[in-house]
């Protein structure tokens, strides 16, 4: 079936790629090629039990690194079929396996010409695109009416990707895919887990928790859904590989399916709406008592969104540039570095401004000044207007309805959660959370506050963490919101005045840029204590 026994050099061929196509156009077709180690496991799960010729669908072929990681003796009995929507990266494919009479490549949307046949084996590692970077509309549409799911607006591609592959298994097939990890322990991915155990299909899942990323240019973490379309519905095995050598040694386990370990989960068990991250992680709150979801106290929300921050956010220069008077900015934190600090007094933002940082926002619709027109006016002809936020906006330039909040928090983090005491009321944009306290926190916003800076609430809250490549940590609101706190309730009248002067004592150091090292791990050490009392 083969013309030629001789595969691409795929080193060779992928520098080649990267040489002569710009990260831009790799970015807009999120293309991220397959490691080998990845594309080996993924590829022998697939065809380990198959003997005899078989037909091969990989739904989003780029230059063919899965189909590369296969003996190529192997490649003889396999007849393949590939999908490949960019044409750059098509050309290149068809260049490289030309001489792969079994091979046939397709120049086509997989999401919108799926196959009309069925497949032994399915290896993907489709594109990784979020929601709002592709016409997810009629896409999501197409795949609930076809399959009879019902994933909501927020799904990435990959997920979409997945569930039109499986519907294209035969009885008896396996598939593989390489996907971010992200959707395990998302909101959007409670749909997607949903629909993936509805499939009866779901075998395994293999966290890459390598210390490095993967993926060249991916921000993200990674896993490996590994499928089987027959009778053995029953378990789910999560499994993590720390490095590549850990990888080699989970491909052992996976060779005695359909014989799991221990550690497999009944299906049955398994939440869709829960993080998925409790299958496969130890979670430090397990460890400690009287605790609470965080909501119990307040709500975090995310920061305003203003559509275009270029615009909207100003410093002391372009304030001046375009005379807009004072009464029309708010102050307000911008970016996350312009508070390295757990307080942001009216002093930091008075050096914040000096330093000509960008910490006022426009509020234009407070008067009728001809400065903030004219300013105004110059955004419409740059079609700041038209934008995908502005553009839904009456009028366009209105601000969303955001209090200052007494307390903040990074969104993205490296080394755990930093909240910030607002002492000076600014506004805050998307690179911080807010947090707003209810009746029941009033009156202990510090002593709350005291507790959400120590270690043992960082290490609590990463139970809910969504992570990414090279150690980055996101939380969303909801993950906030649903996270573990200590129970207020529990401390008594005598232990809270302790806290308060030590509360008090770090706030005044760290307005004046000093340290508190040792009251921080008193705080630590009295919070510890009344977790495990």
């Amino acid at each position: 079936m083969i013309a030629t026994t001789v595969k691409p050099d795929f080193q060779r061929a992928e520098e080649e790629y990267f040489a002569k196509t710009s990260l831009e156009h790799r970015k807009k077709y999120a293309q991220f090629f397959t490691p080998l180690s990845i594309a080996t496991c993924m590829a022998n799960w697939v065809i380990s039990d198959k003997q005899g010729t078989m037909r091969l669908l990989d739904p989003a072929f780029g230059l063919g690194h899965l189909v590369a990681s296969m003996d190529a003796n192997r490649l003889a009995n396999i007849e393949i079929v590939g999908y490949e929507l960019d044409t750059h990266a098509y050309t290149e494919a068809y260049r490289l396996w030309n001489g792969y009479s079994s091979i046939t490549l397709q120049n086509k949307d997989f999401l919108a010409y799926p196959p009309e046949r069925l497949f032994d084996a399915i290896l993907c590692n489709p594109p990784y695109l979020k929601f709002h970077d592709y016409d997810n509309a009629s896409a999501i549409a197409k795949i609930n009416a076809t399959l009879g799911t019902t994933l909501n607006g927020f799904t990435n591609i990959h997920s979409l990707f997945i569930l039109q592959a499986l519907s294209c298994l035969k009885k008896g097939g396996r598939a593989a895919f390489v996907v971010p990890s992200e959707f395990l322990n998302s909101d959007y991915g409670v749909h997607v887990k949903e629909a993936l155990l509805k499939t009866g299909m779901l075998r395994y899942v293999m966290i890459i928790d390598f210390s490095a990323n993967v993926f060249k240019d991916a921000l993200t973490t990674s896993c490996i859904l590994l499928f089987a379309n027959d009778e053995h519905k029953s378990r789910v095995e999560f499994l993590t590989a720390h490095s590549e050598n850990t990888l080699f040694t989970l491909q052992e386990t996976v060779q005695i399916y359909p014989k799991m370990n221990g550690t497999s989960q009944a299906v049955f068990d398994i939440m869709p709406t829960v993080k998925w991250r409790r299958y496969y992680q130890e979670r430090a709150s397990e460890q400690y008592r009287n605790l609470v979801p965080l909501r119990q106290y307040g709500k975090v929300s995310r920061g305003i969104a203003t559509g275009d921050n270029t615009f909207f956010t100003f410093n002391r220069a372009r304030q001046q540039e375009w005379q807009i008077p004072d009464e029309y900015l708010l102050p307000c934190l911008t970016k996350a570095a312009q508070c390295g600090n757990i307080v942001y007094t009216n002093a930091h933002h008075s050096r914040n401004l000096e330093a000509n940082e960008p910490v006022m926002l426009l509020n234009a619709e407070i008067g009728d000044n001809e400065a903030v027109k004219r300013y105004l006016k110059h955004g419409e002809e740059q079609g700041t207007h038209k934008r995908f936020l502005t553009k839904s906006r009456t009028p366009w330039y209105a601000l969303e309805r955001r209090a200052p909040a007494p307390i903040l928090v990074t969104v993205f983090n490296r080394n755990g959660l930093r909240f910030v005491w607002n002492e000076a009321n600014v506004y805050n944009l998307t690179a911080y959370h807010c947090f707003y306290p209810n009746l029941f926190a009033q009156g202990k916003e510090k002593l709350l506050f005291a507790y959400l800076i120590t270690d043992v609430a960082k290490e609590i809250f990463r139970d809910n963490r969504r992570e990414y490549g090279d150690g980055l940590e996101k939380f969303e609101p909801n993950d906030l919101n649903s996270s573990l706190v200590l129970d207020l309730s529990v401390i008594d009248s005598d232990v809270q005045k302790n806290i308060d002067e030590h509360i008090s004592h770090i706030l005044f150091q760290y307005s004046a840029e000093h340290k508190a090292v040792e009251a921080l791990q008193t705080l630590n050490e009295i919070f510890t204590f009344l977790l495990v009392q």
